[in-house]
């Protein structure tokens, strides 16, 4: 039986897909669950639904993967609206600001 992370994680990577991303699925067992590449940049995504609970050492070990490799990553949290999003960045740089902008204009009309 199917997970809710599942079914709202398909939808994502249909969604981004539709606005010309390339996807790909990392697996359960990845720091990350896609990542998402559009125009030469690499956006590093982990995906909640609503039930979803993101764990301190999960964020820790993300942390850490971005630091090492001098990148940023994000999170897309099922919204409790219908249909709906939560975009966040999970690191605080300017760079960060920058594709998170990115993101939210090709994910606006799904986000809150």
């Amino acid at each position: 039986m199917r997970r809710p992370e599942e079914y709202f994680q398909d939808r994502v990577i249909r969604i981004l897909t539709e606005r010309g991303y390339l996807v790909l699925n990392c697996g359960k067992k990845q720091i990350f669950d896609i990542v998402a590449i559009k125009k030469q940049t690499a956006y590093p995504i982990e995906l909640k639904a609503k039930t979803g609970r993101y764990k301190e050492n999960q964020k820790q070990a993300q942390a850490k993967a971005i630091d090492h490799c001098q990148s940023v990553f994000f999170v897309i949290k099922q919204s409790n609206r219908k249909g709906k999003m939560v975009l966040s960045k999970g690191e605080c740089t300017r760079r960060a600001g920058i594709l998170l902008k990115r993101l939210q204009i090709d994910l606006e009309e799904y986000l809150v």
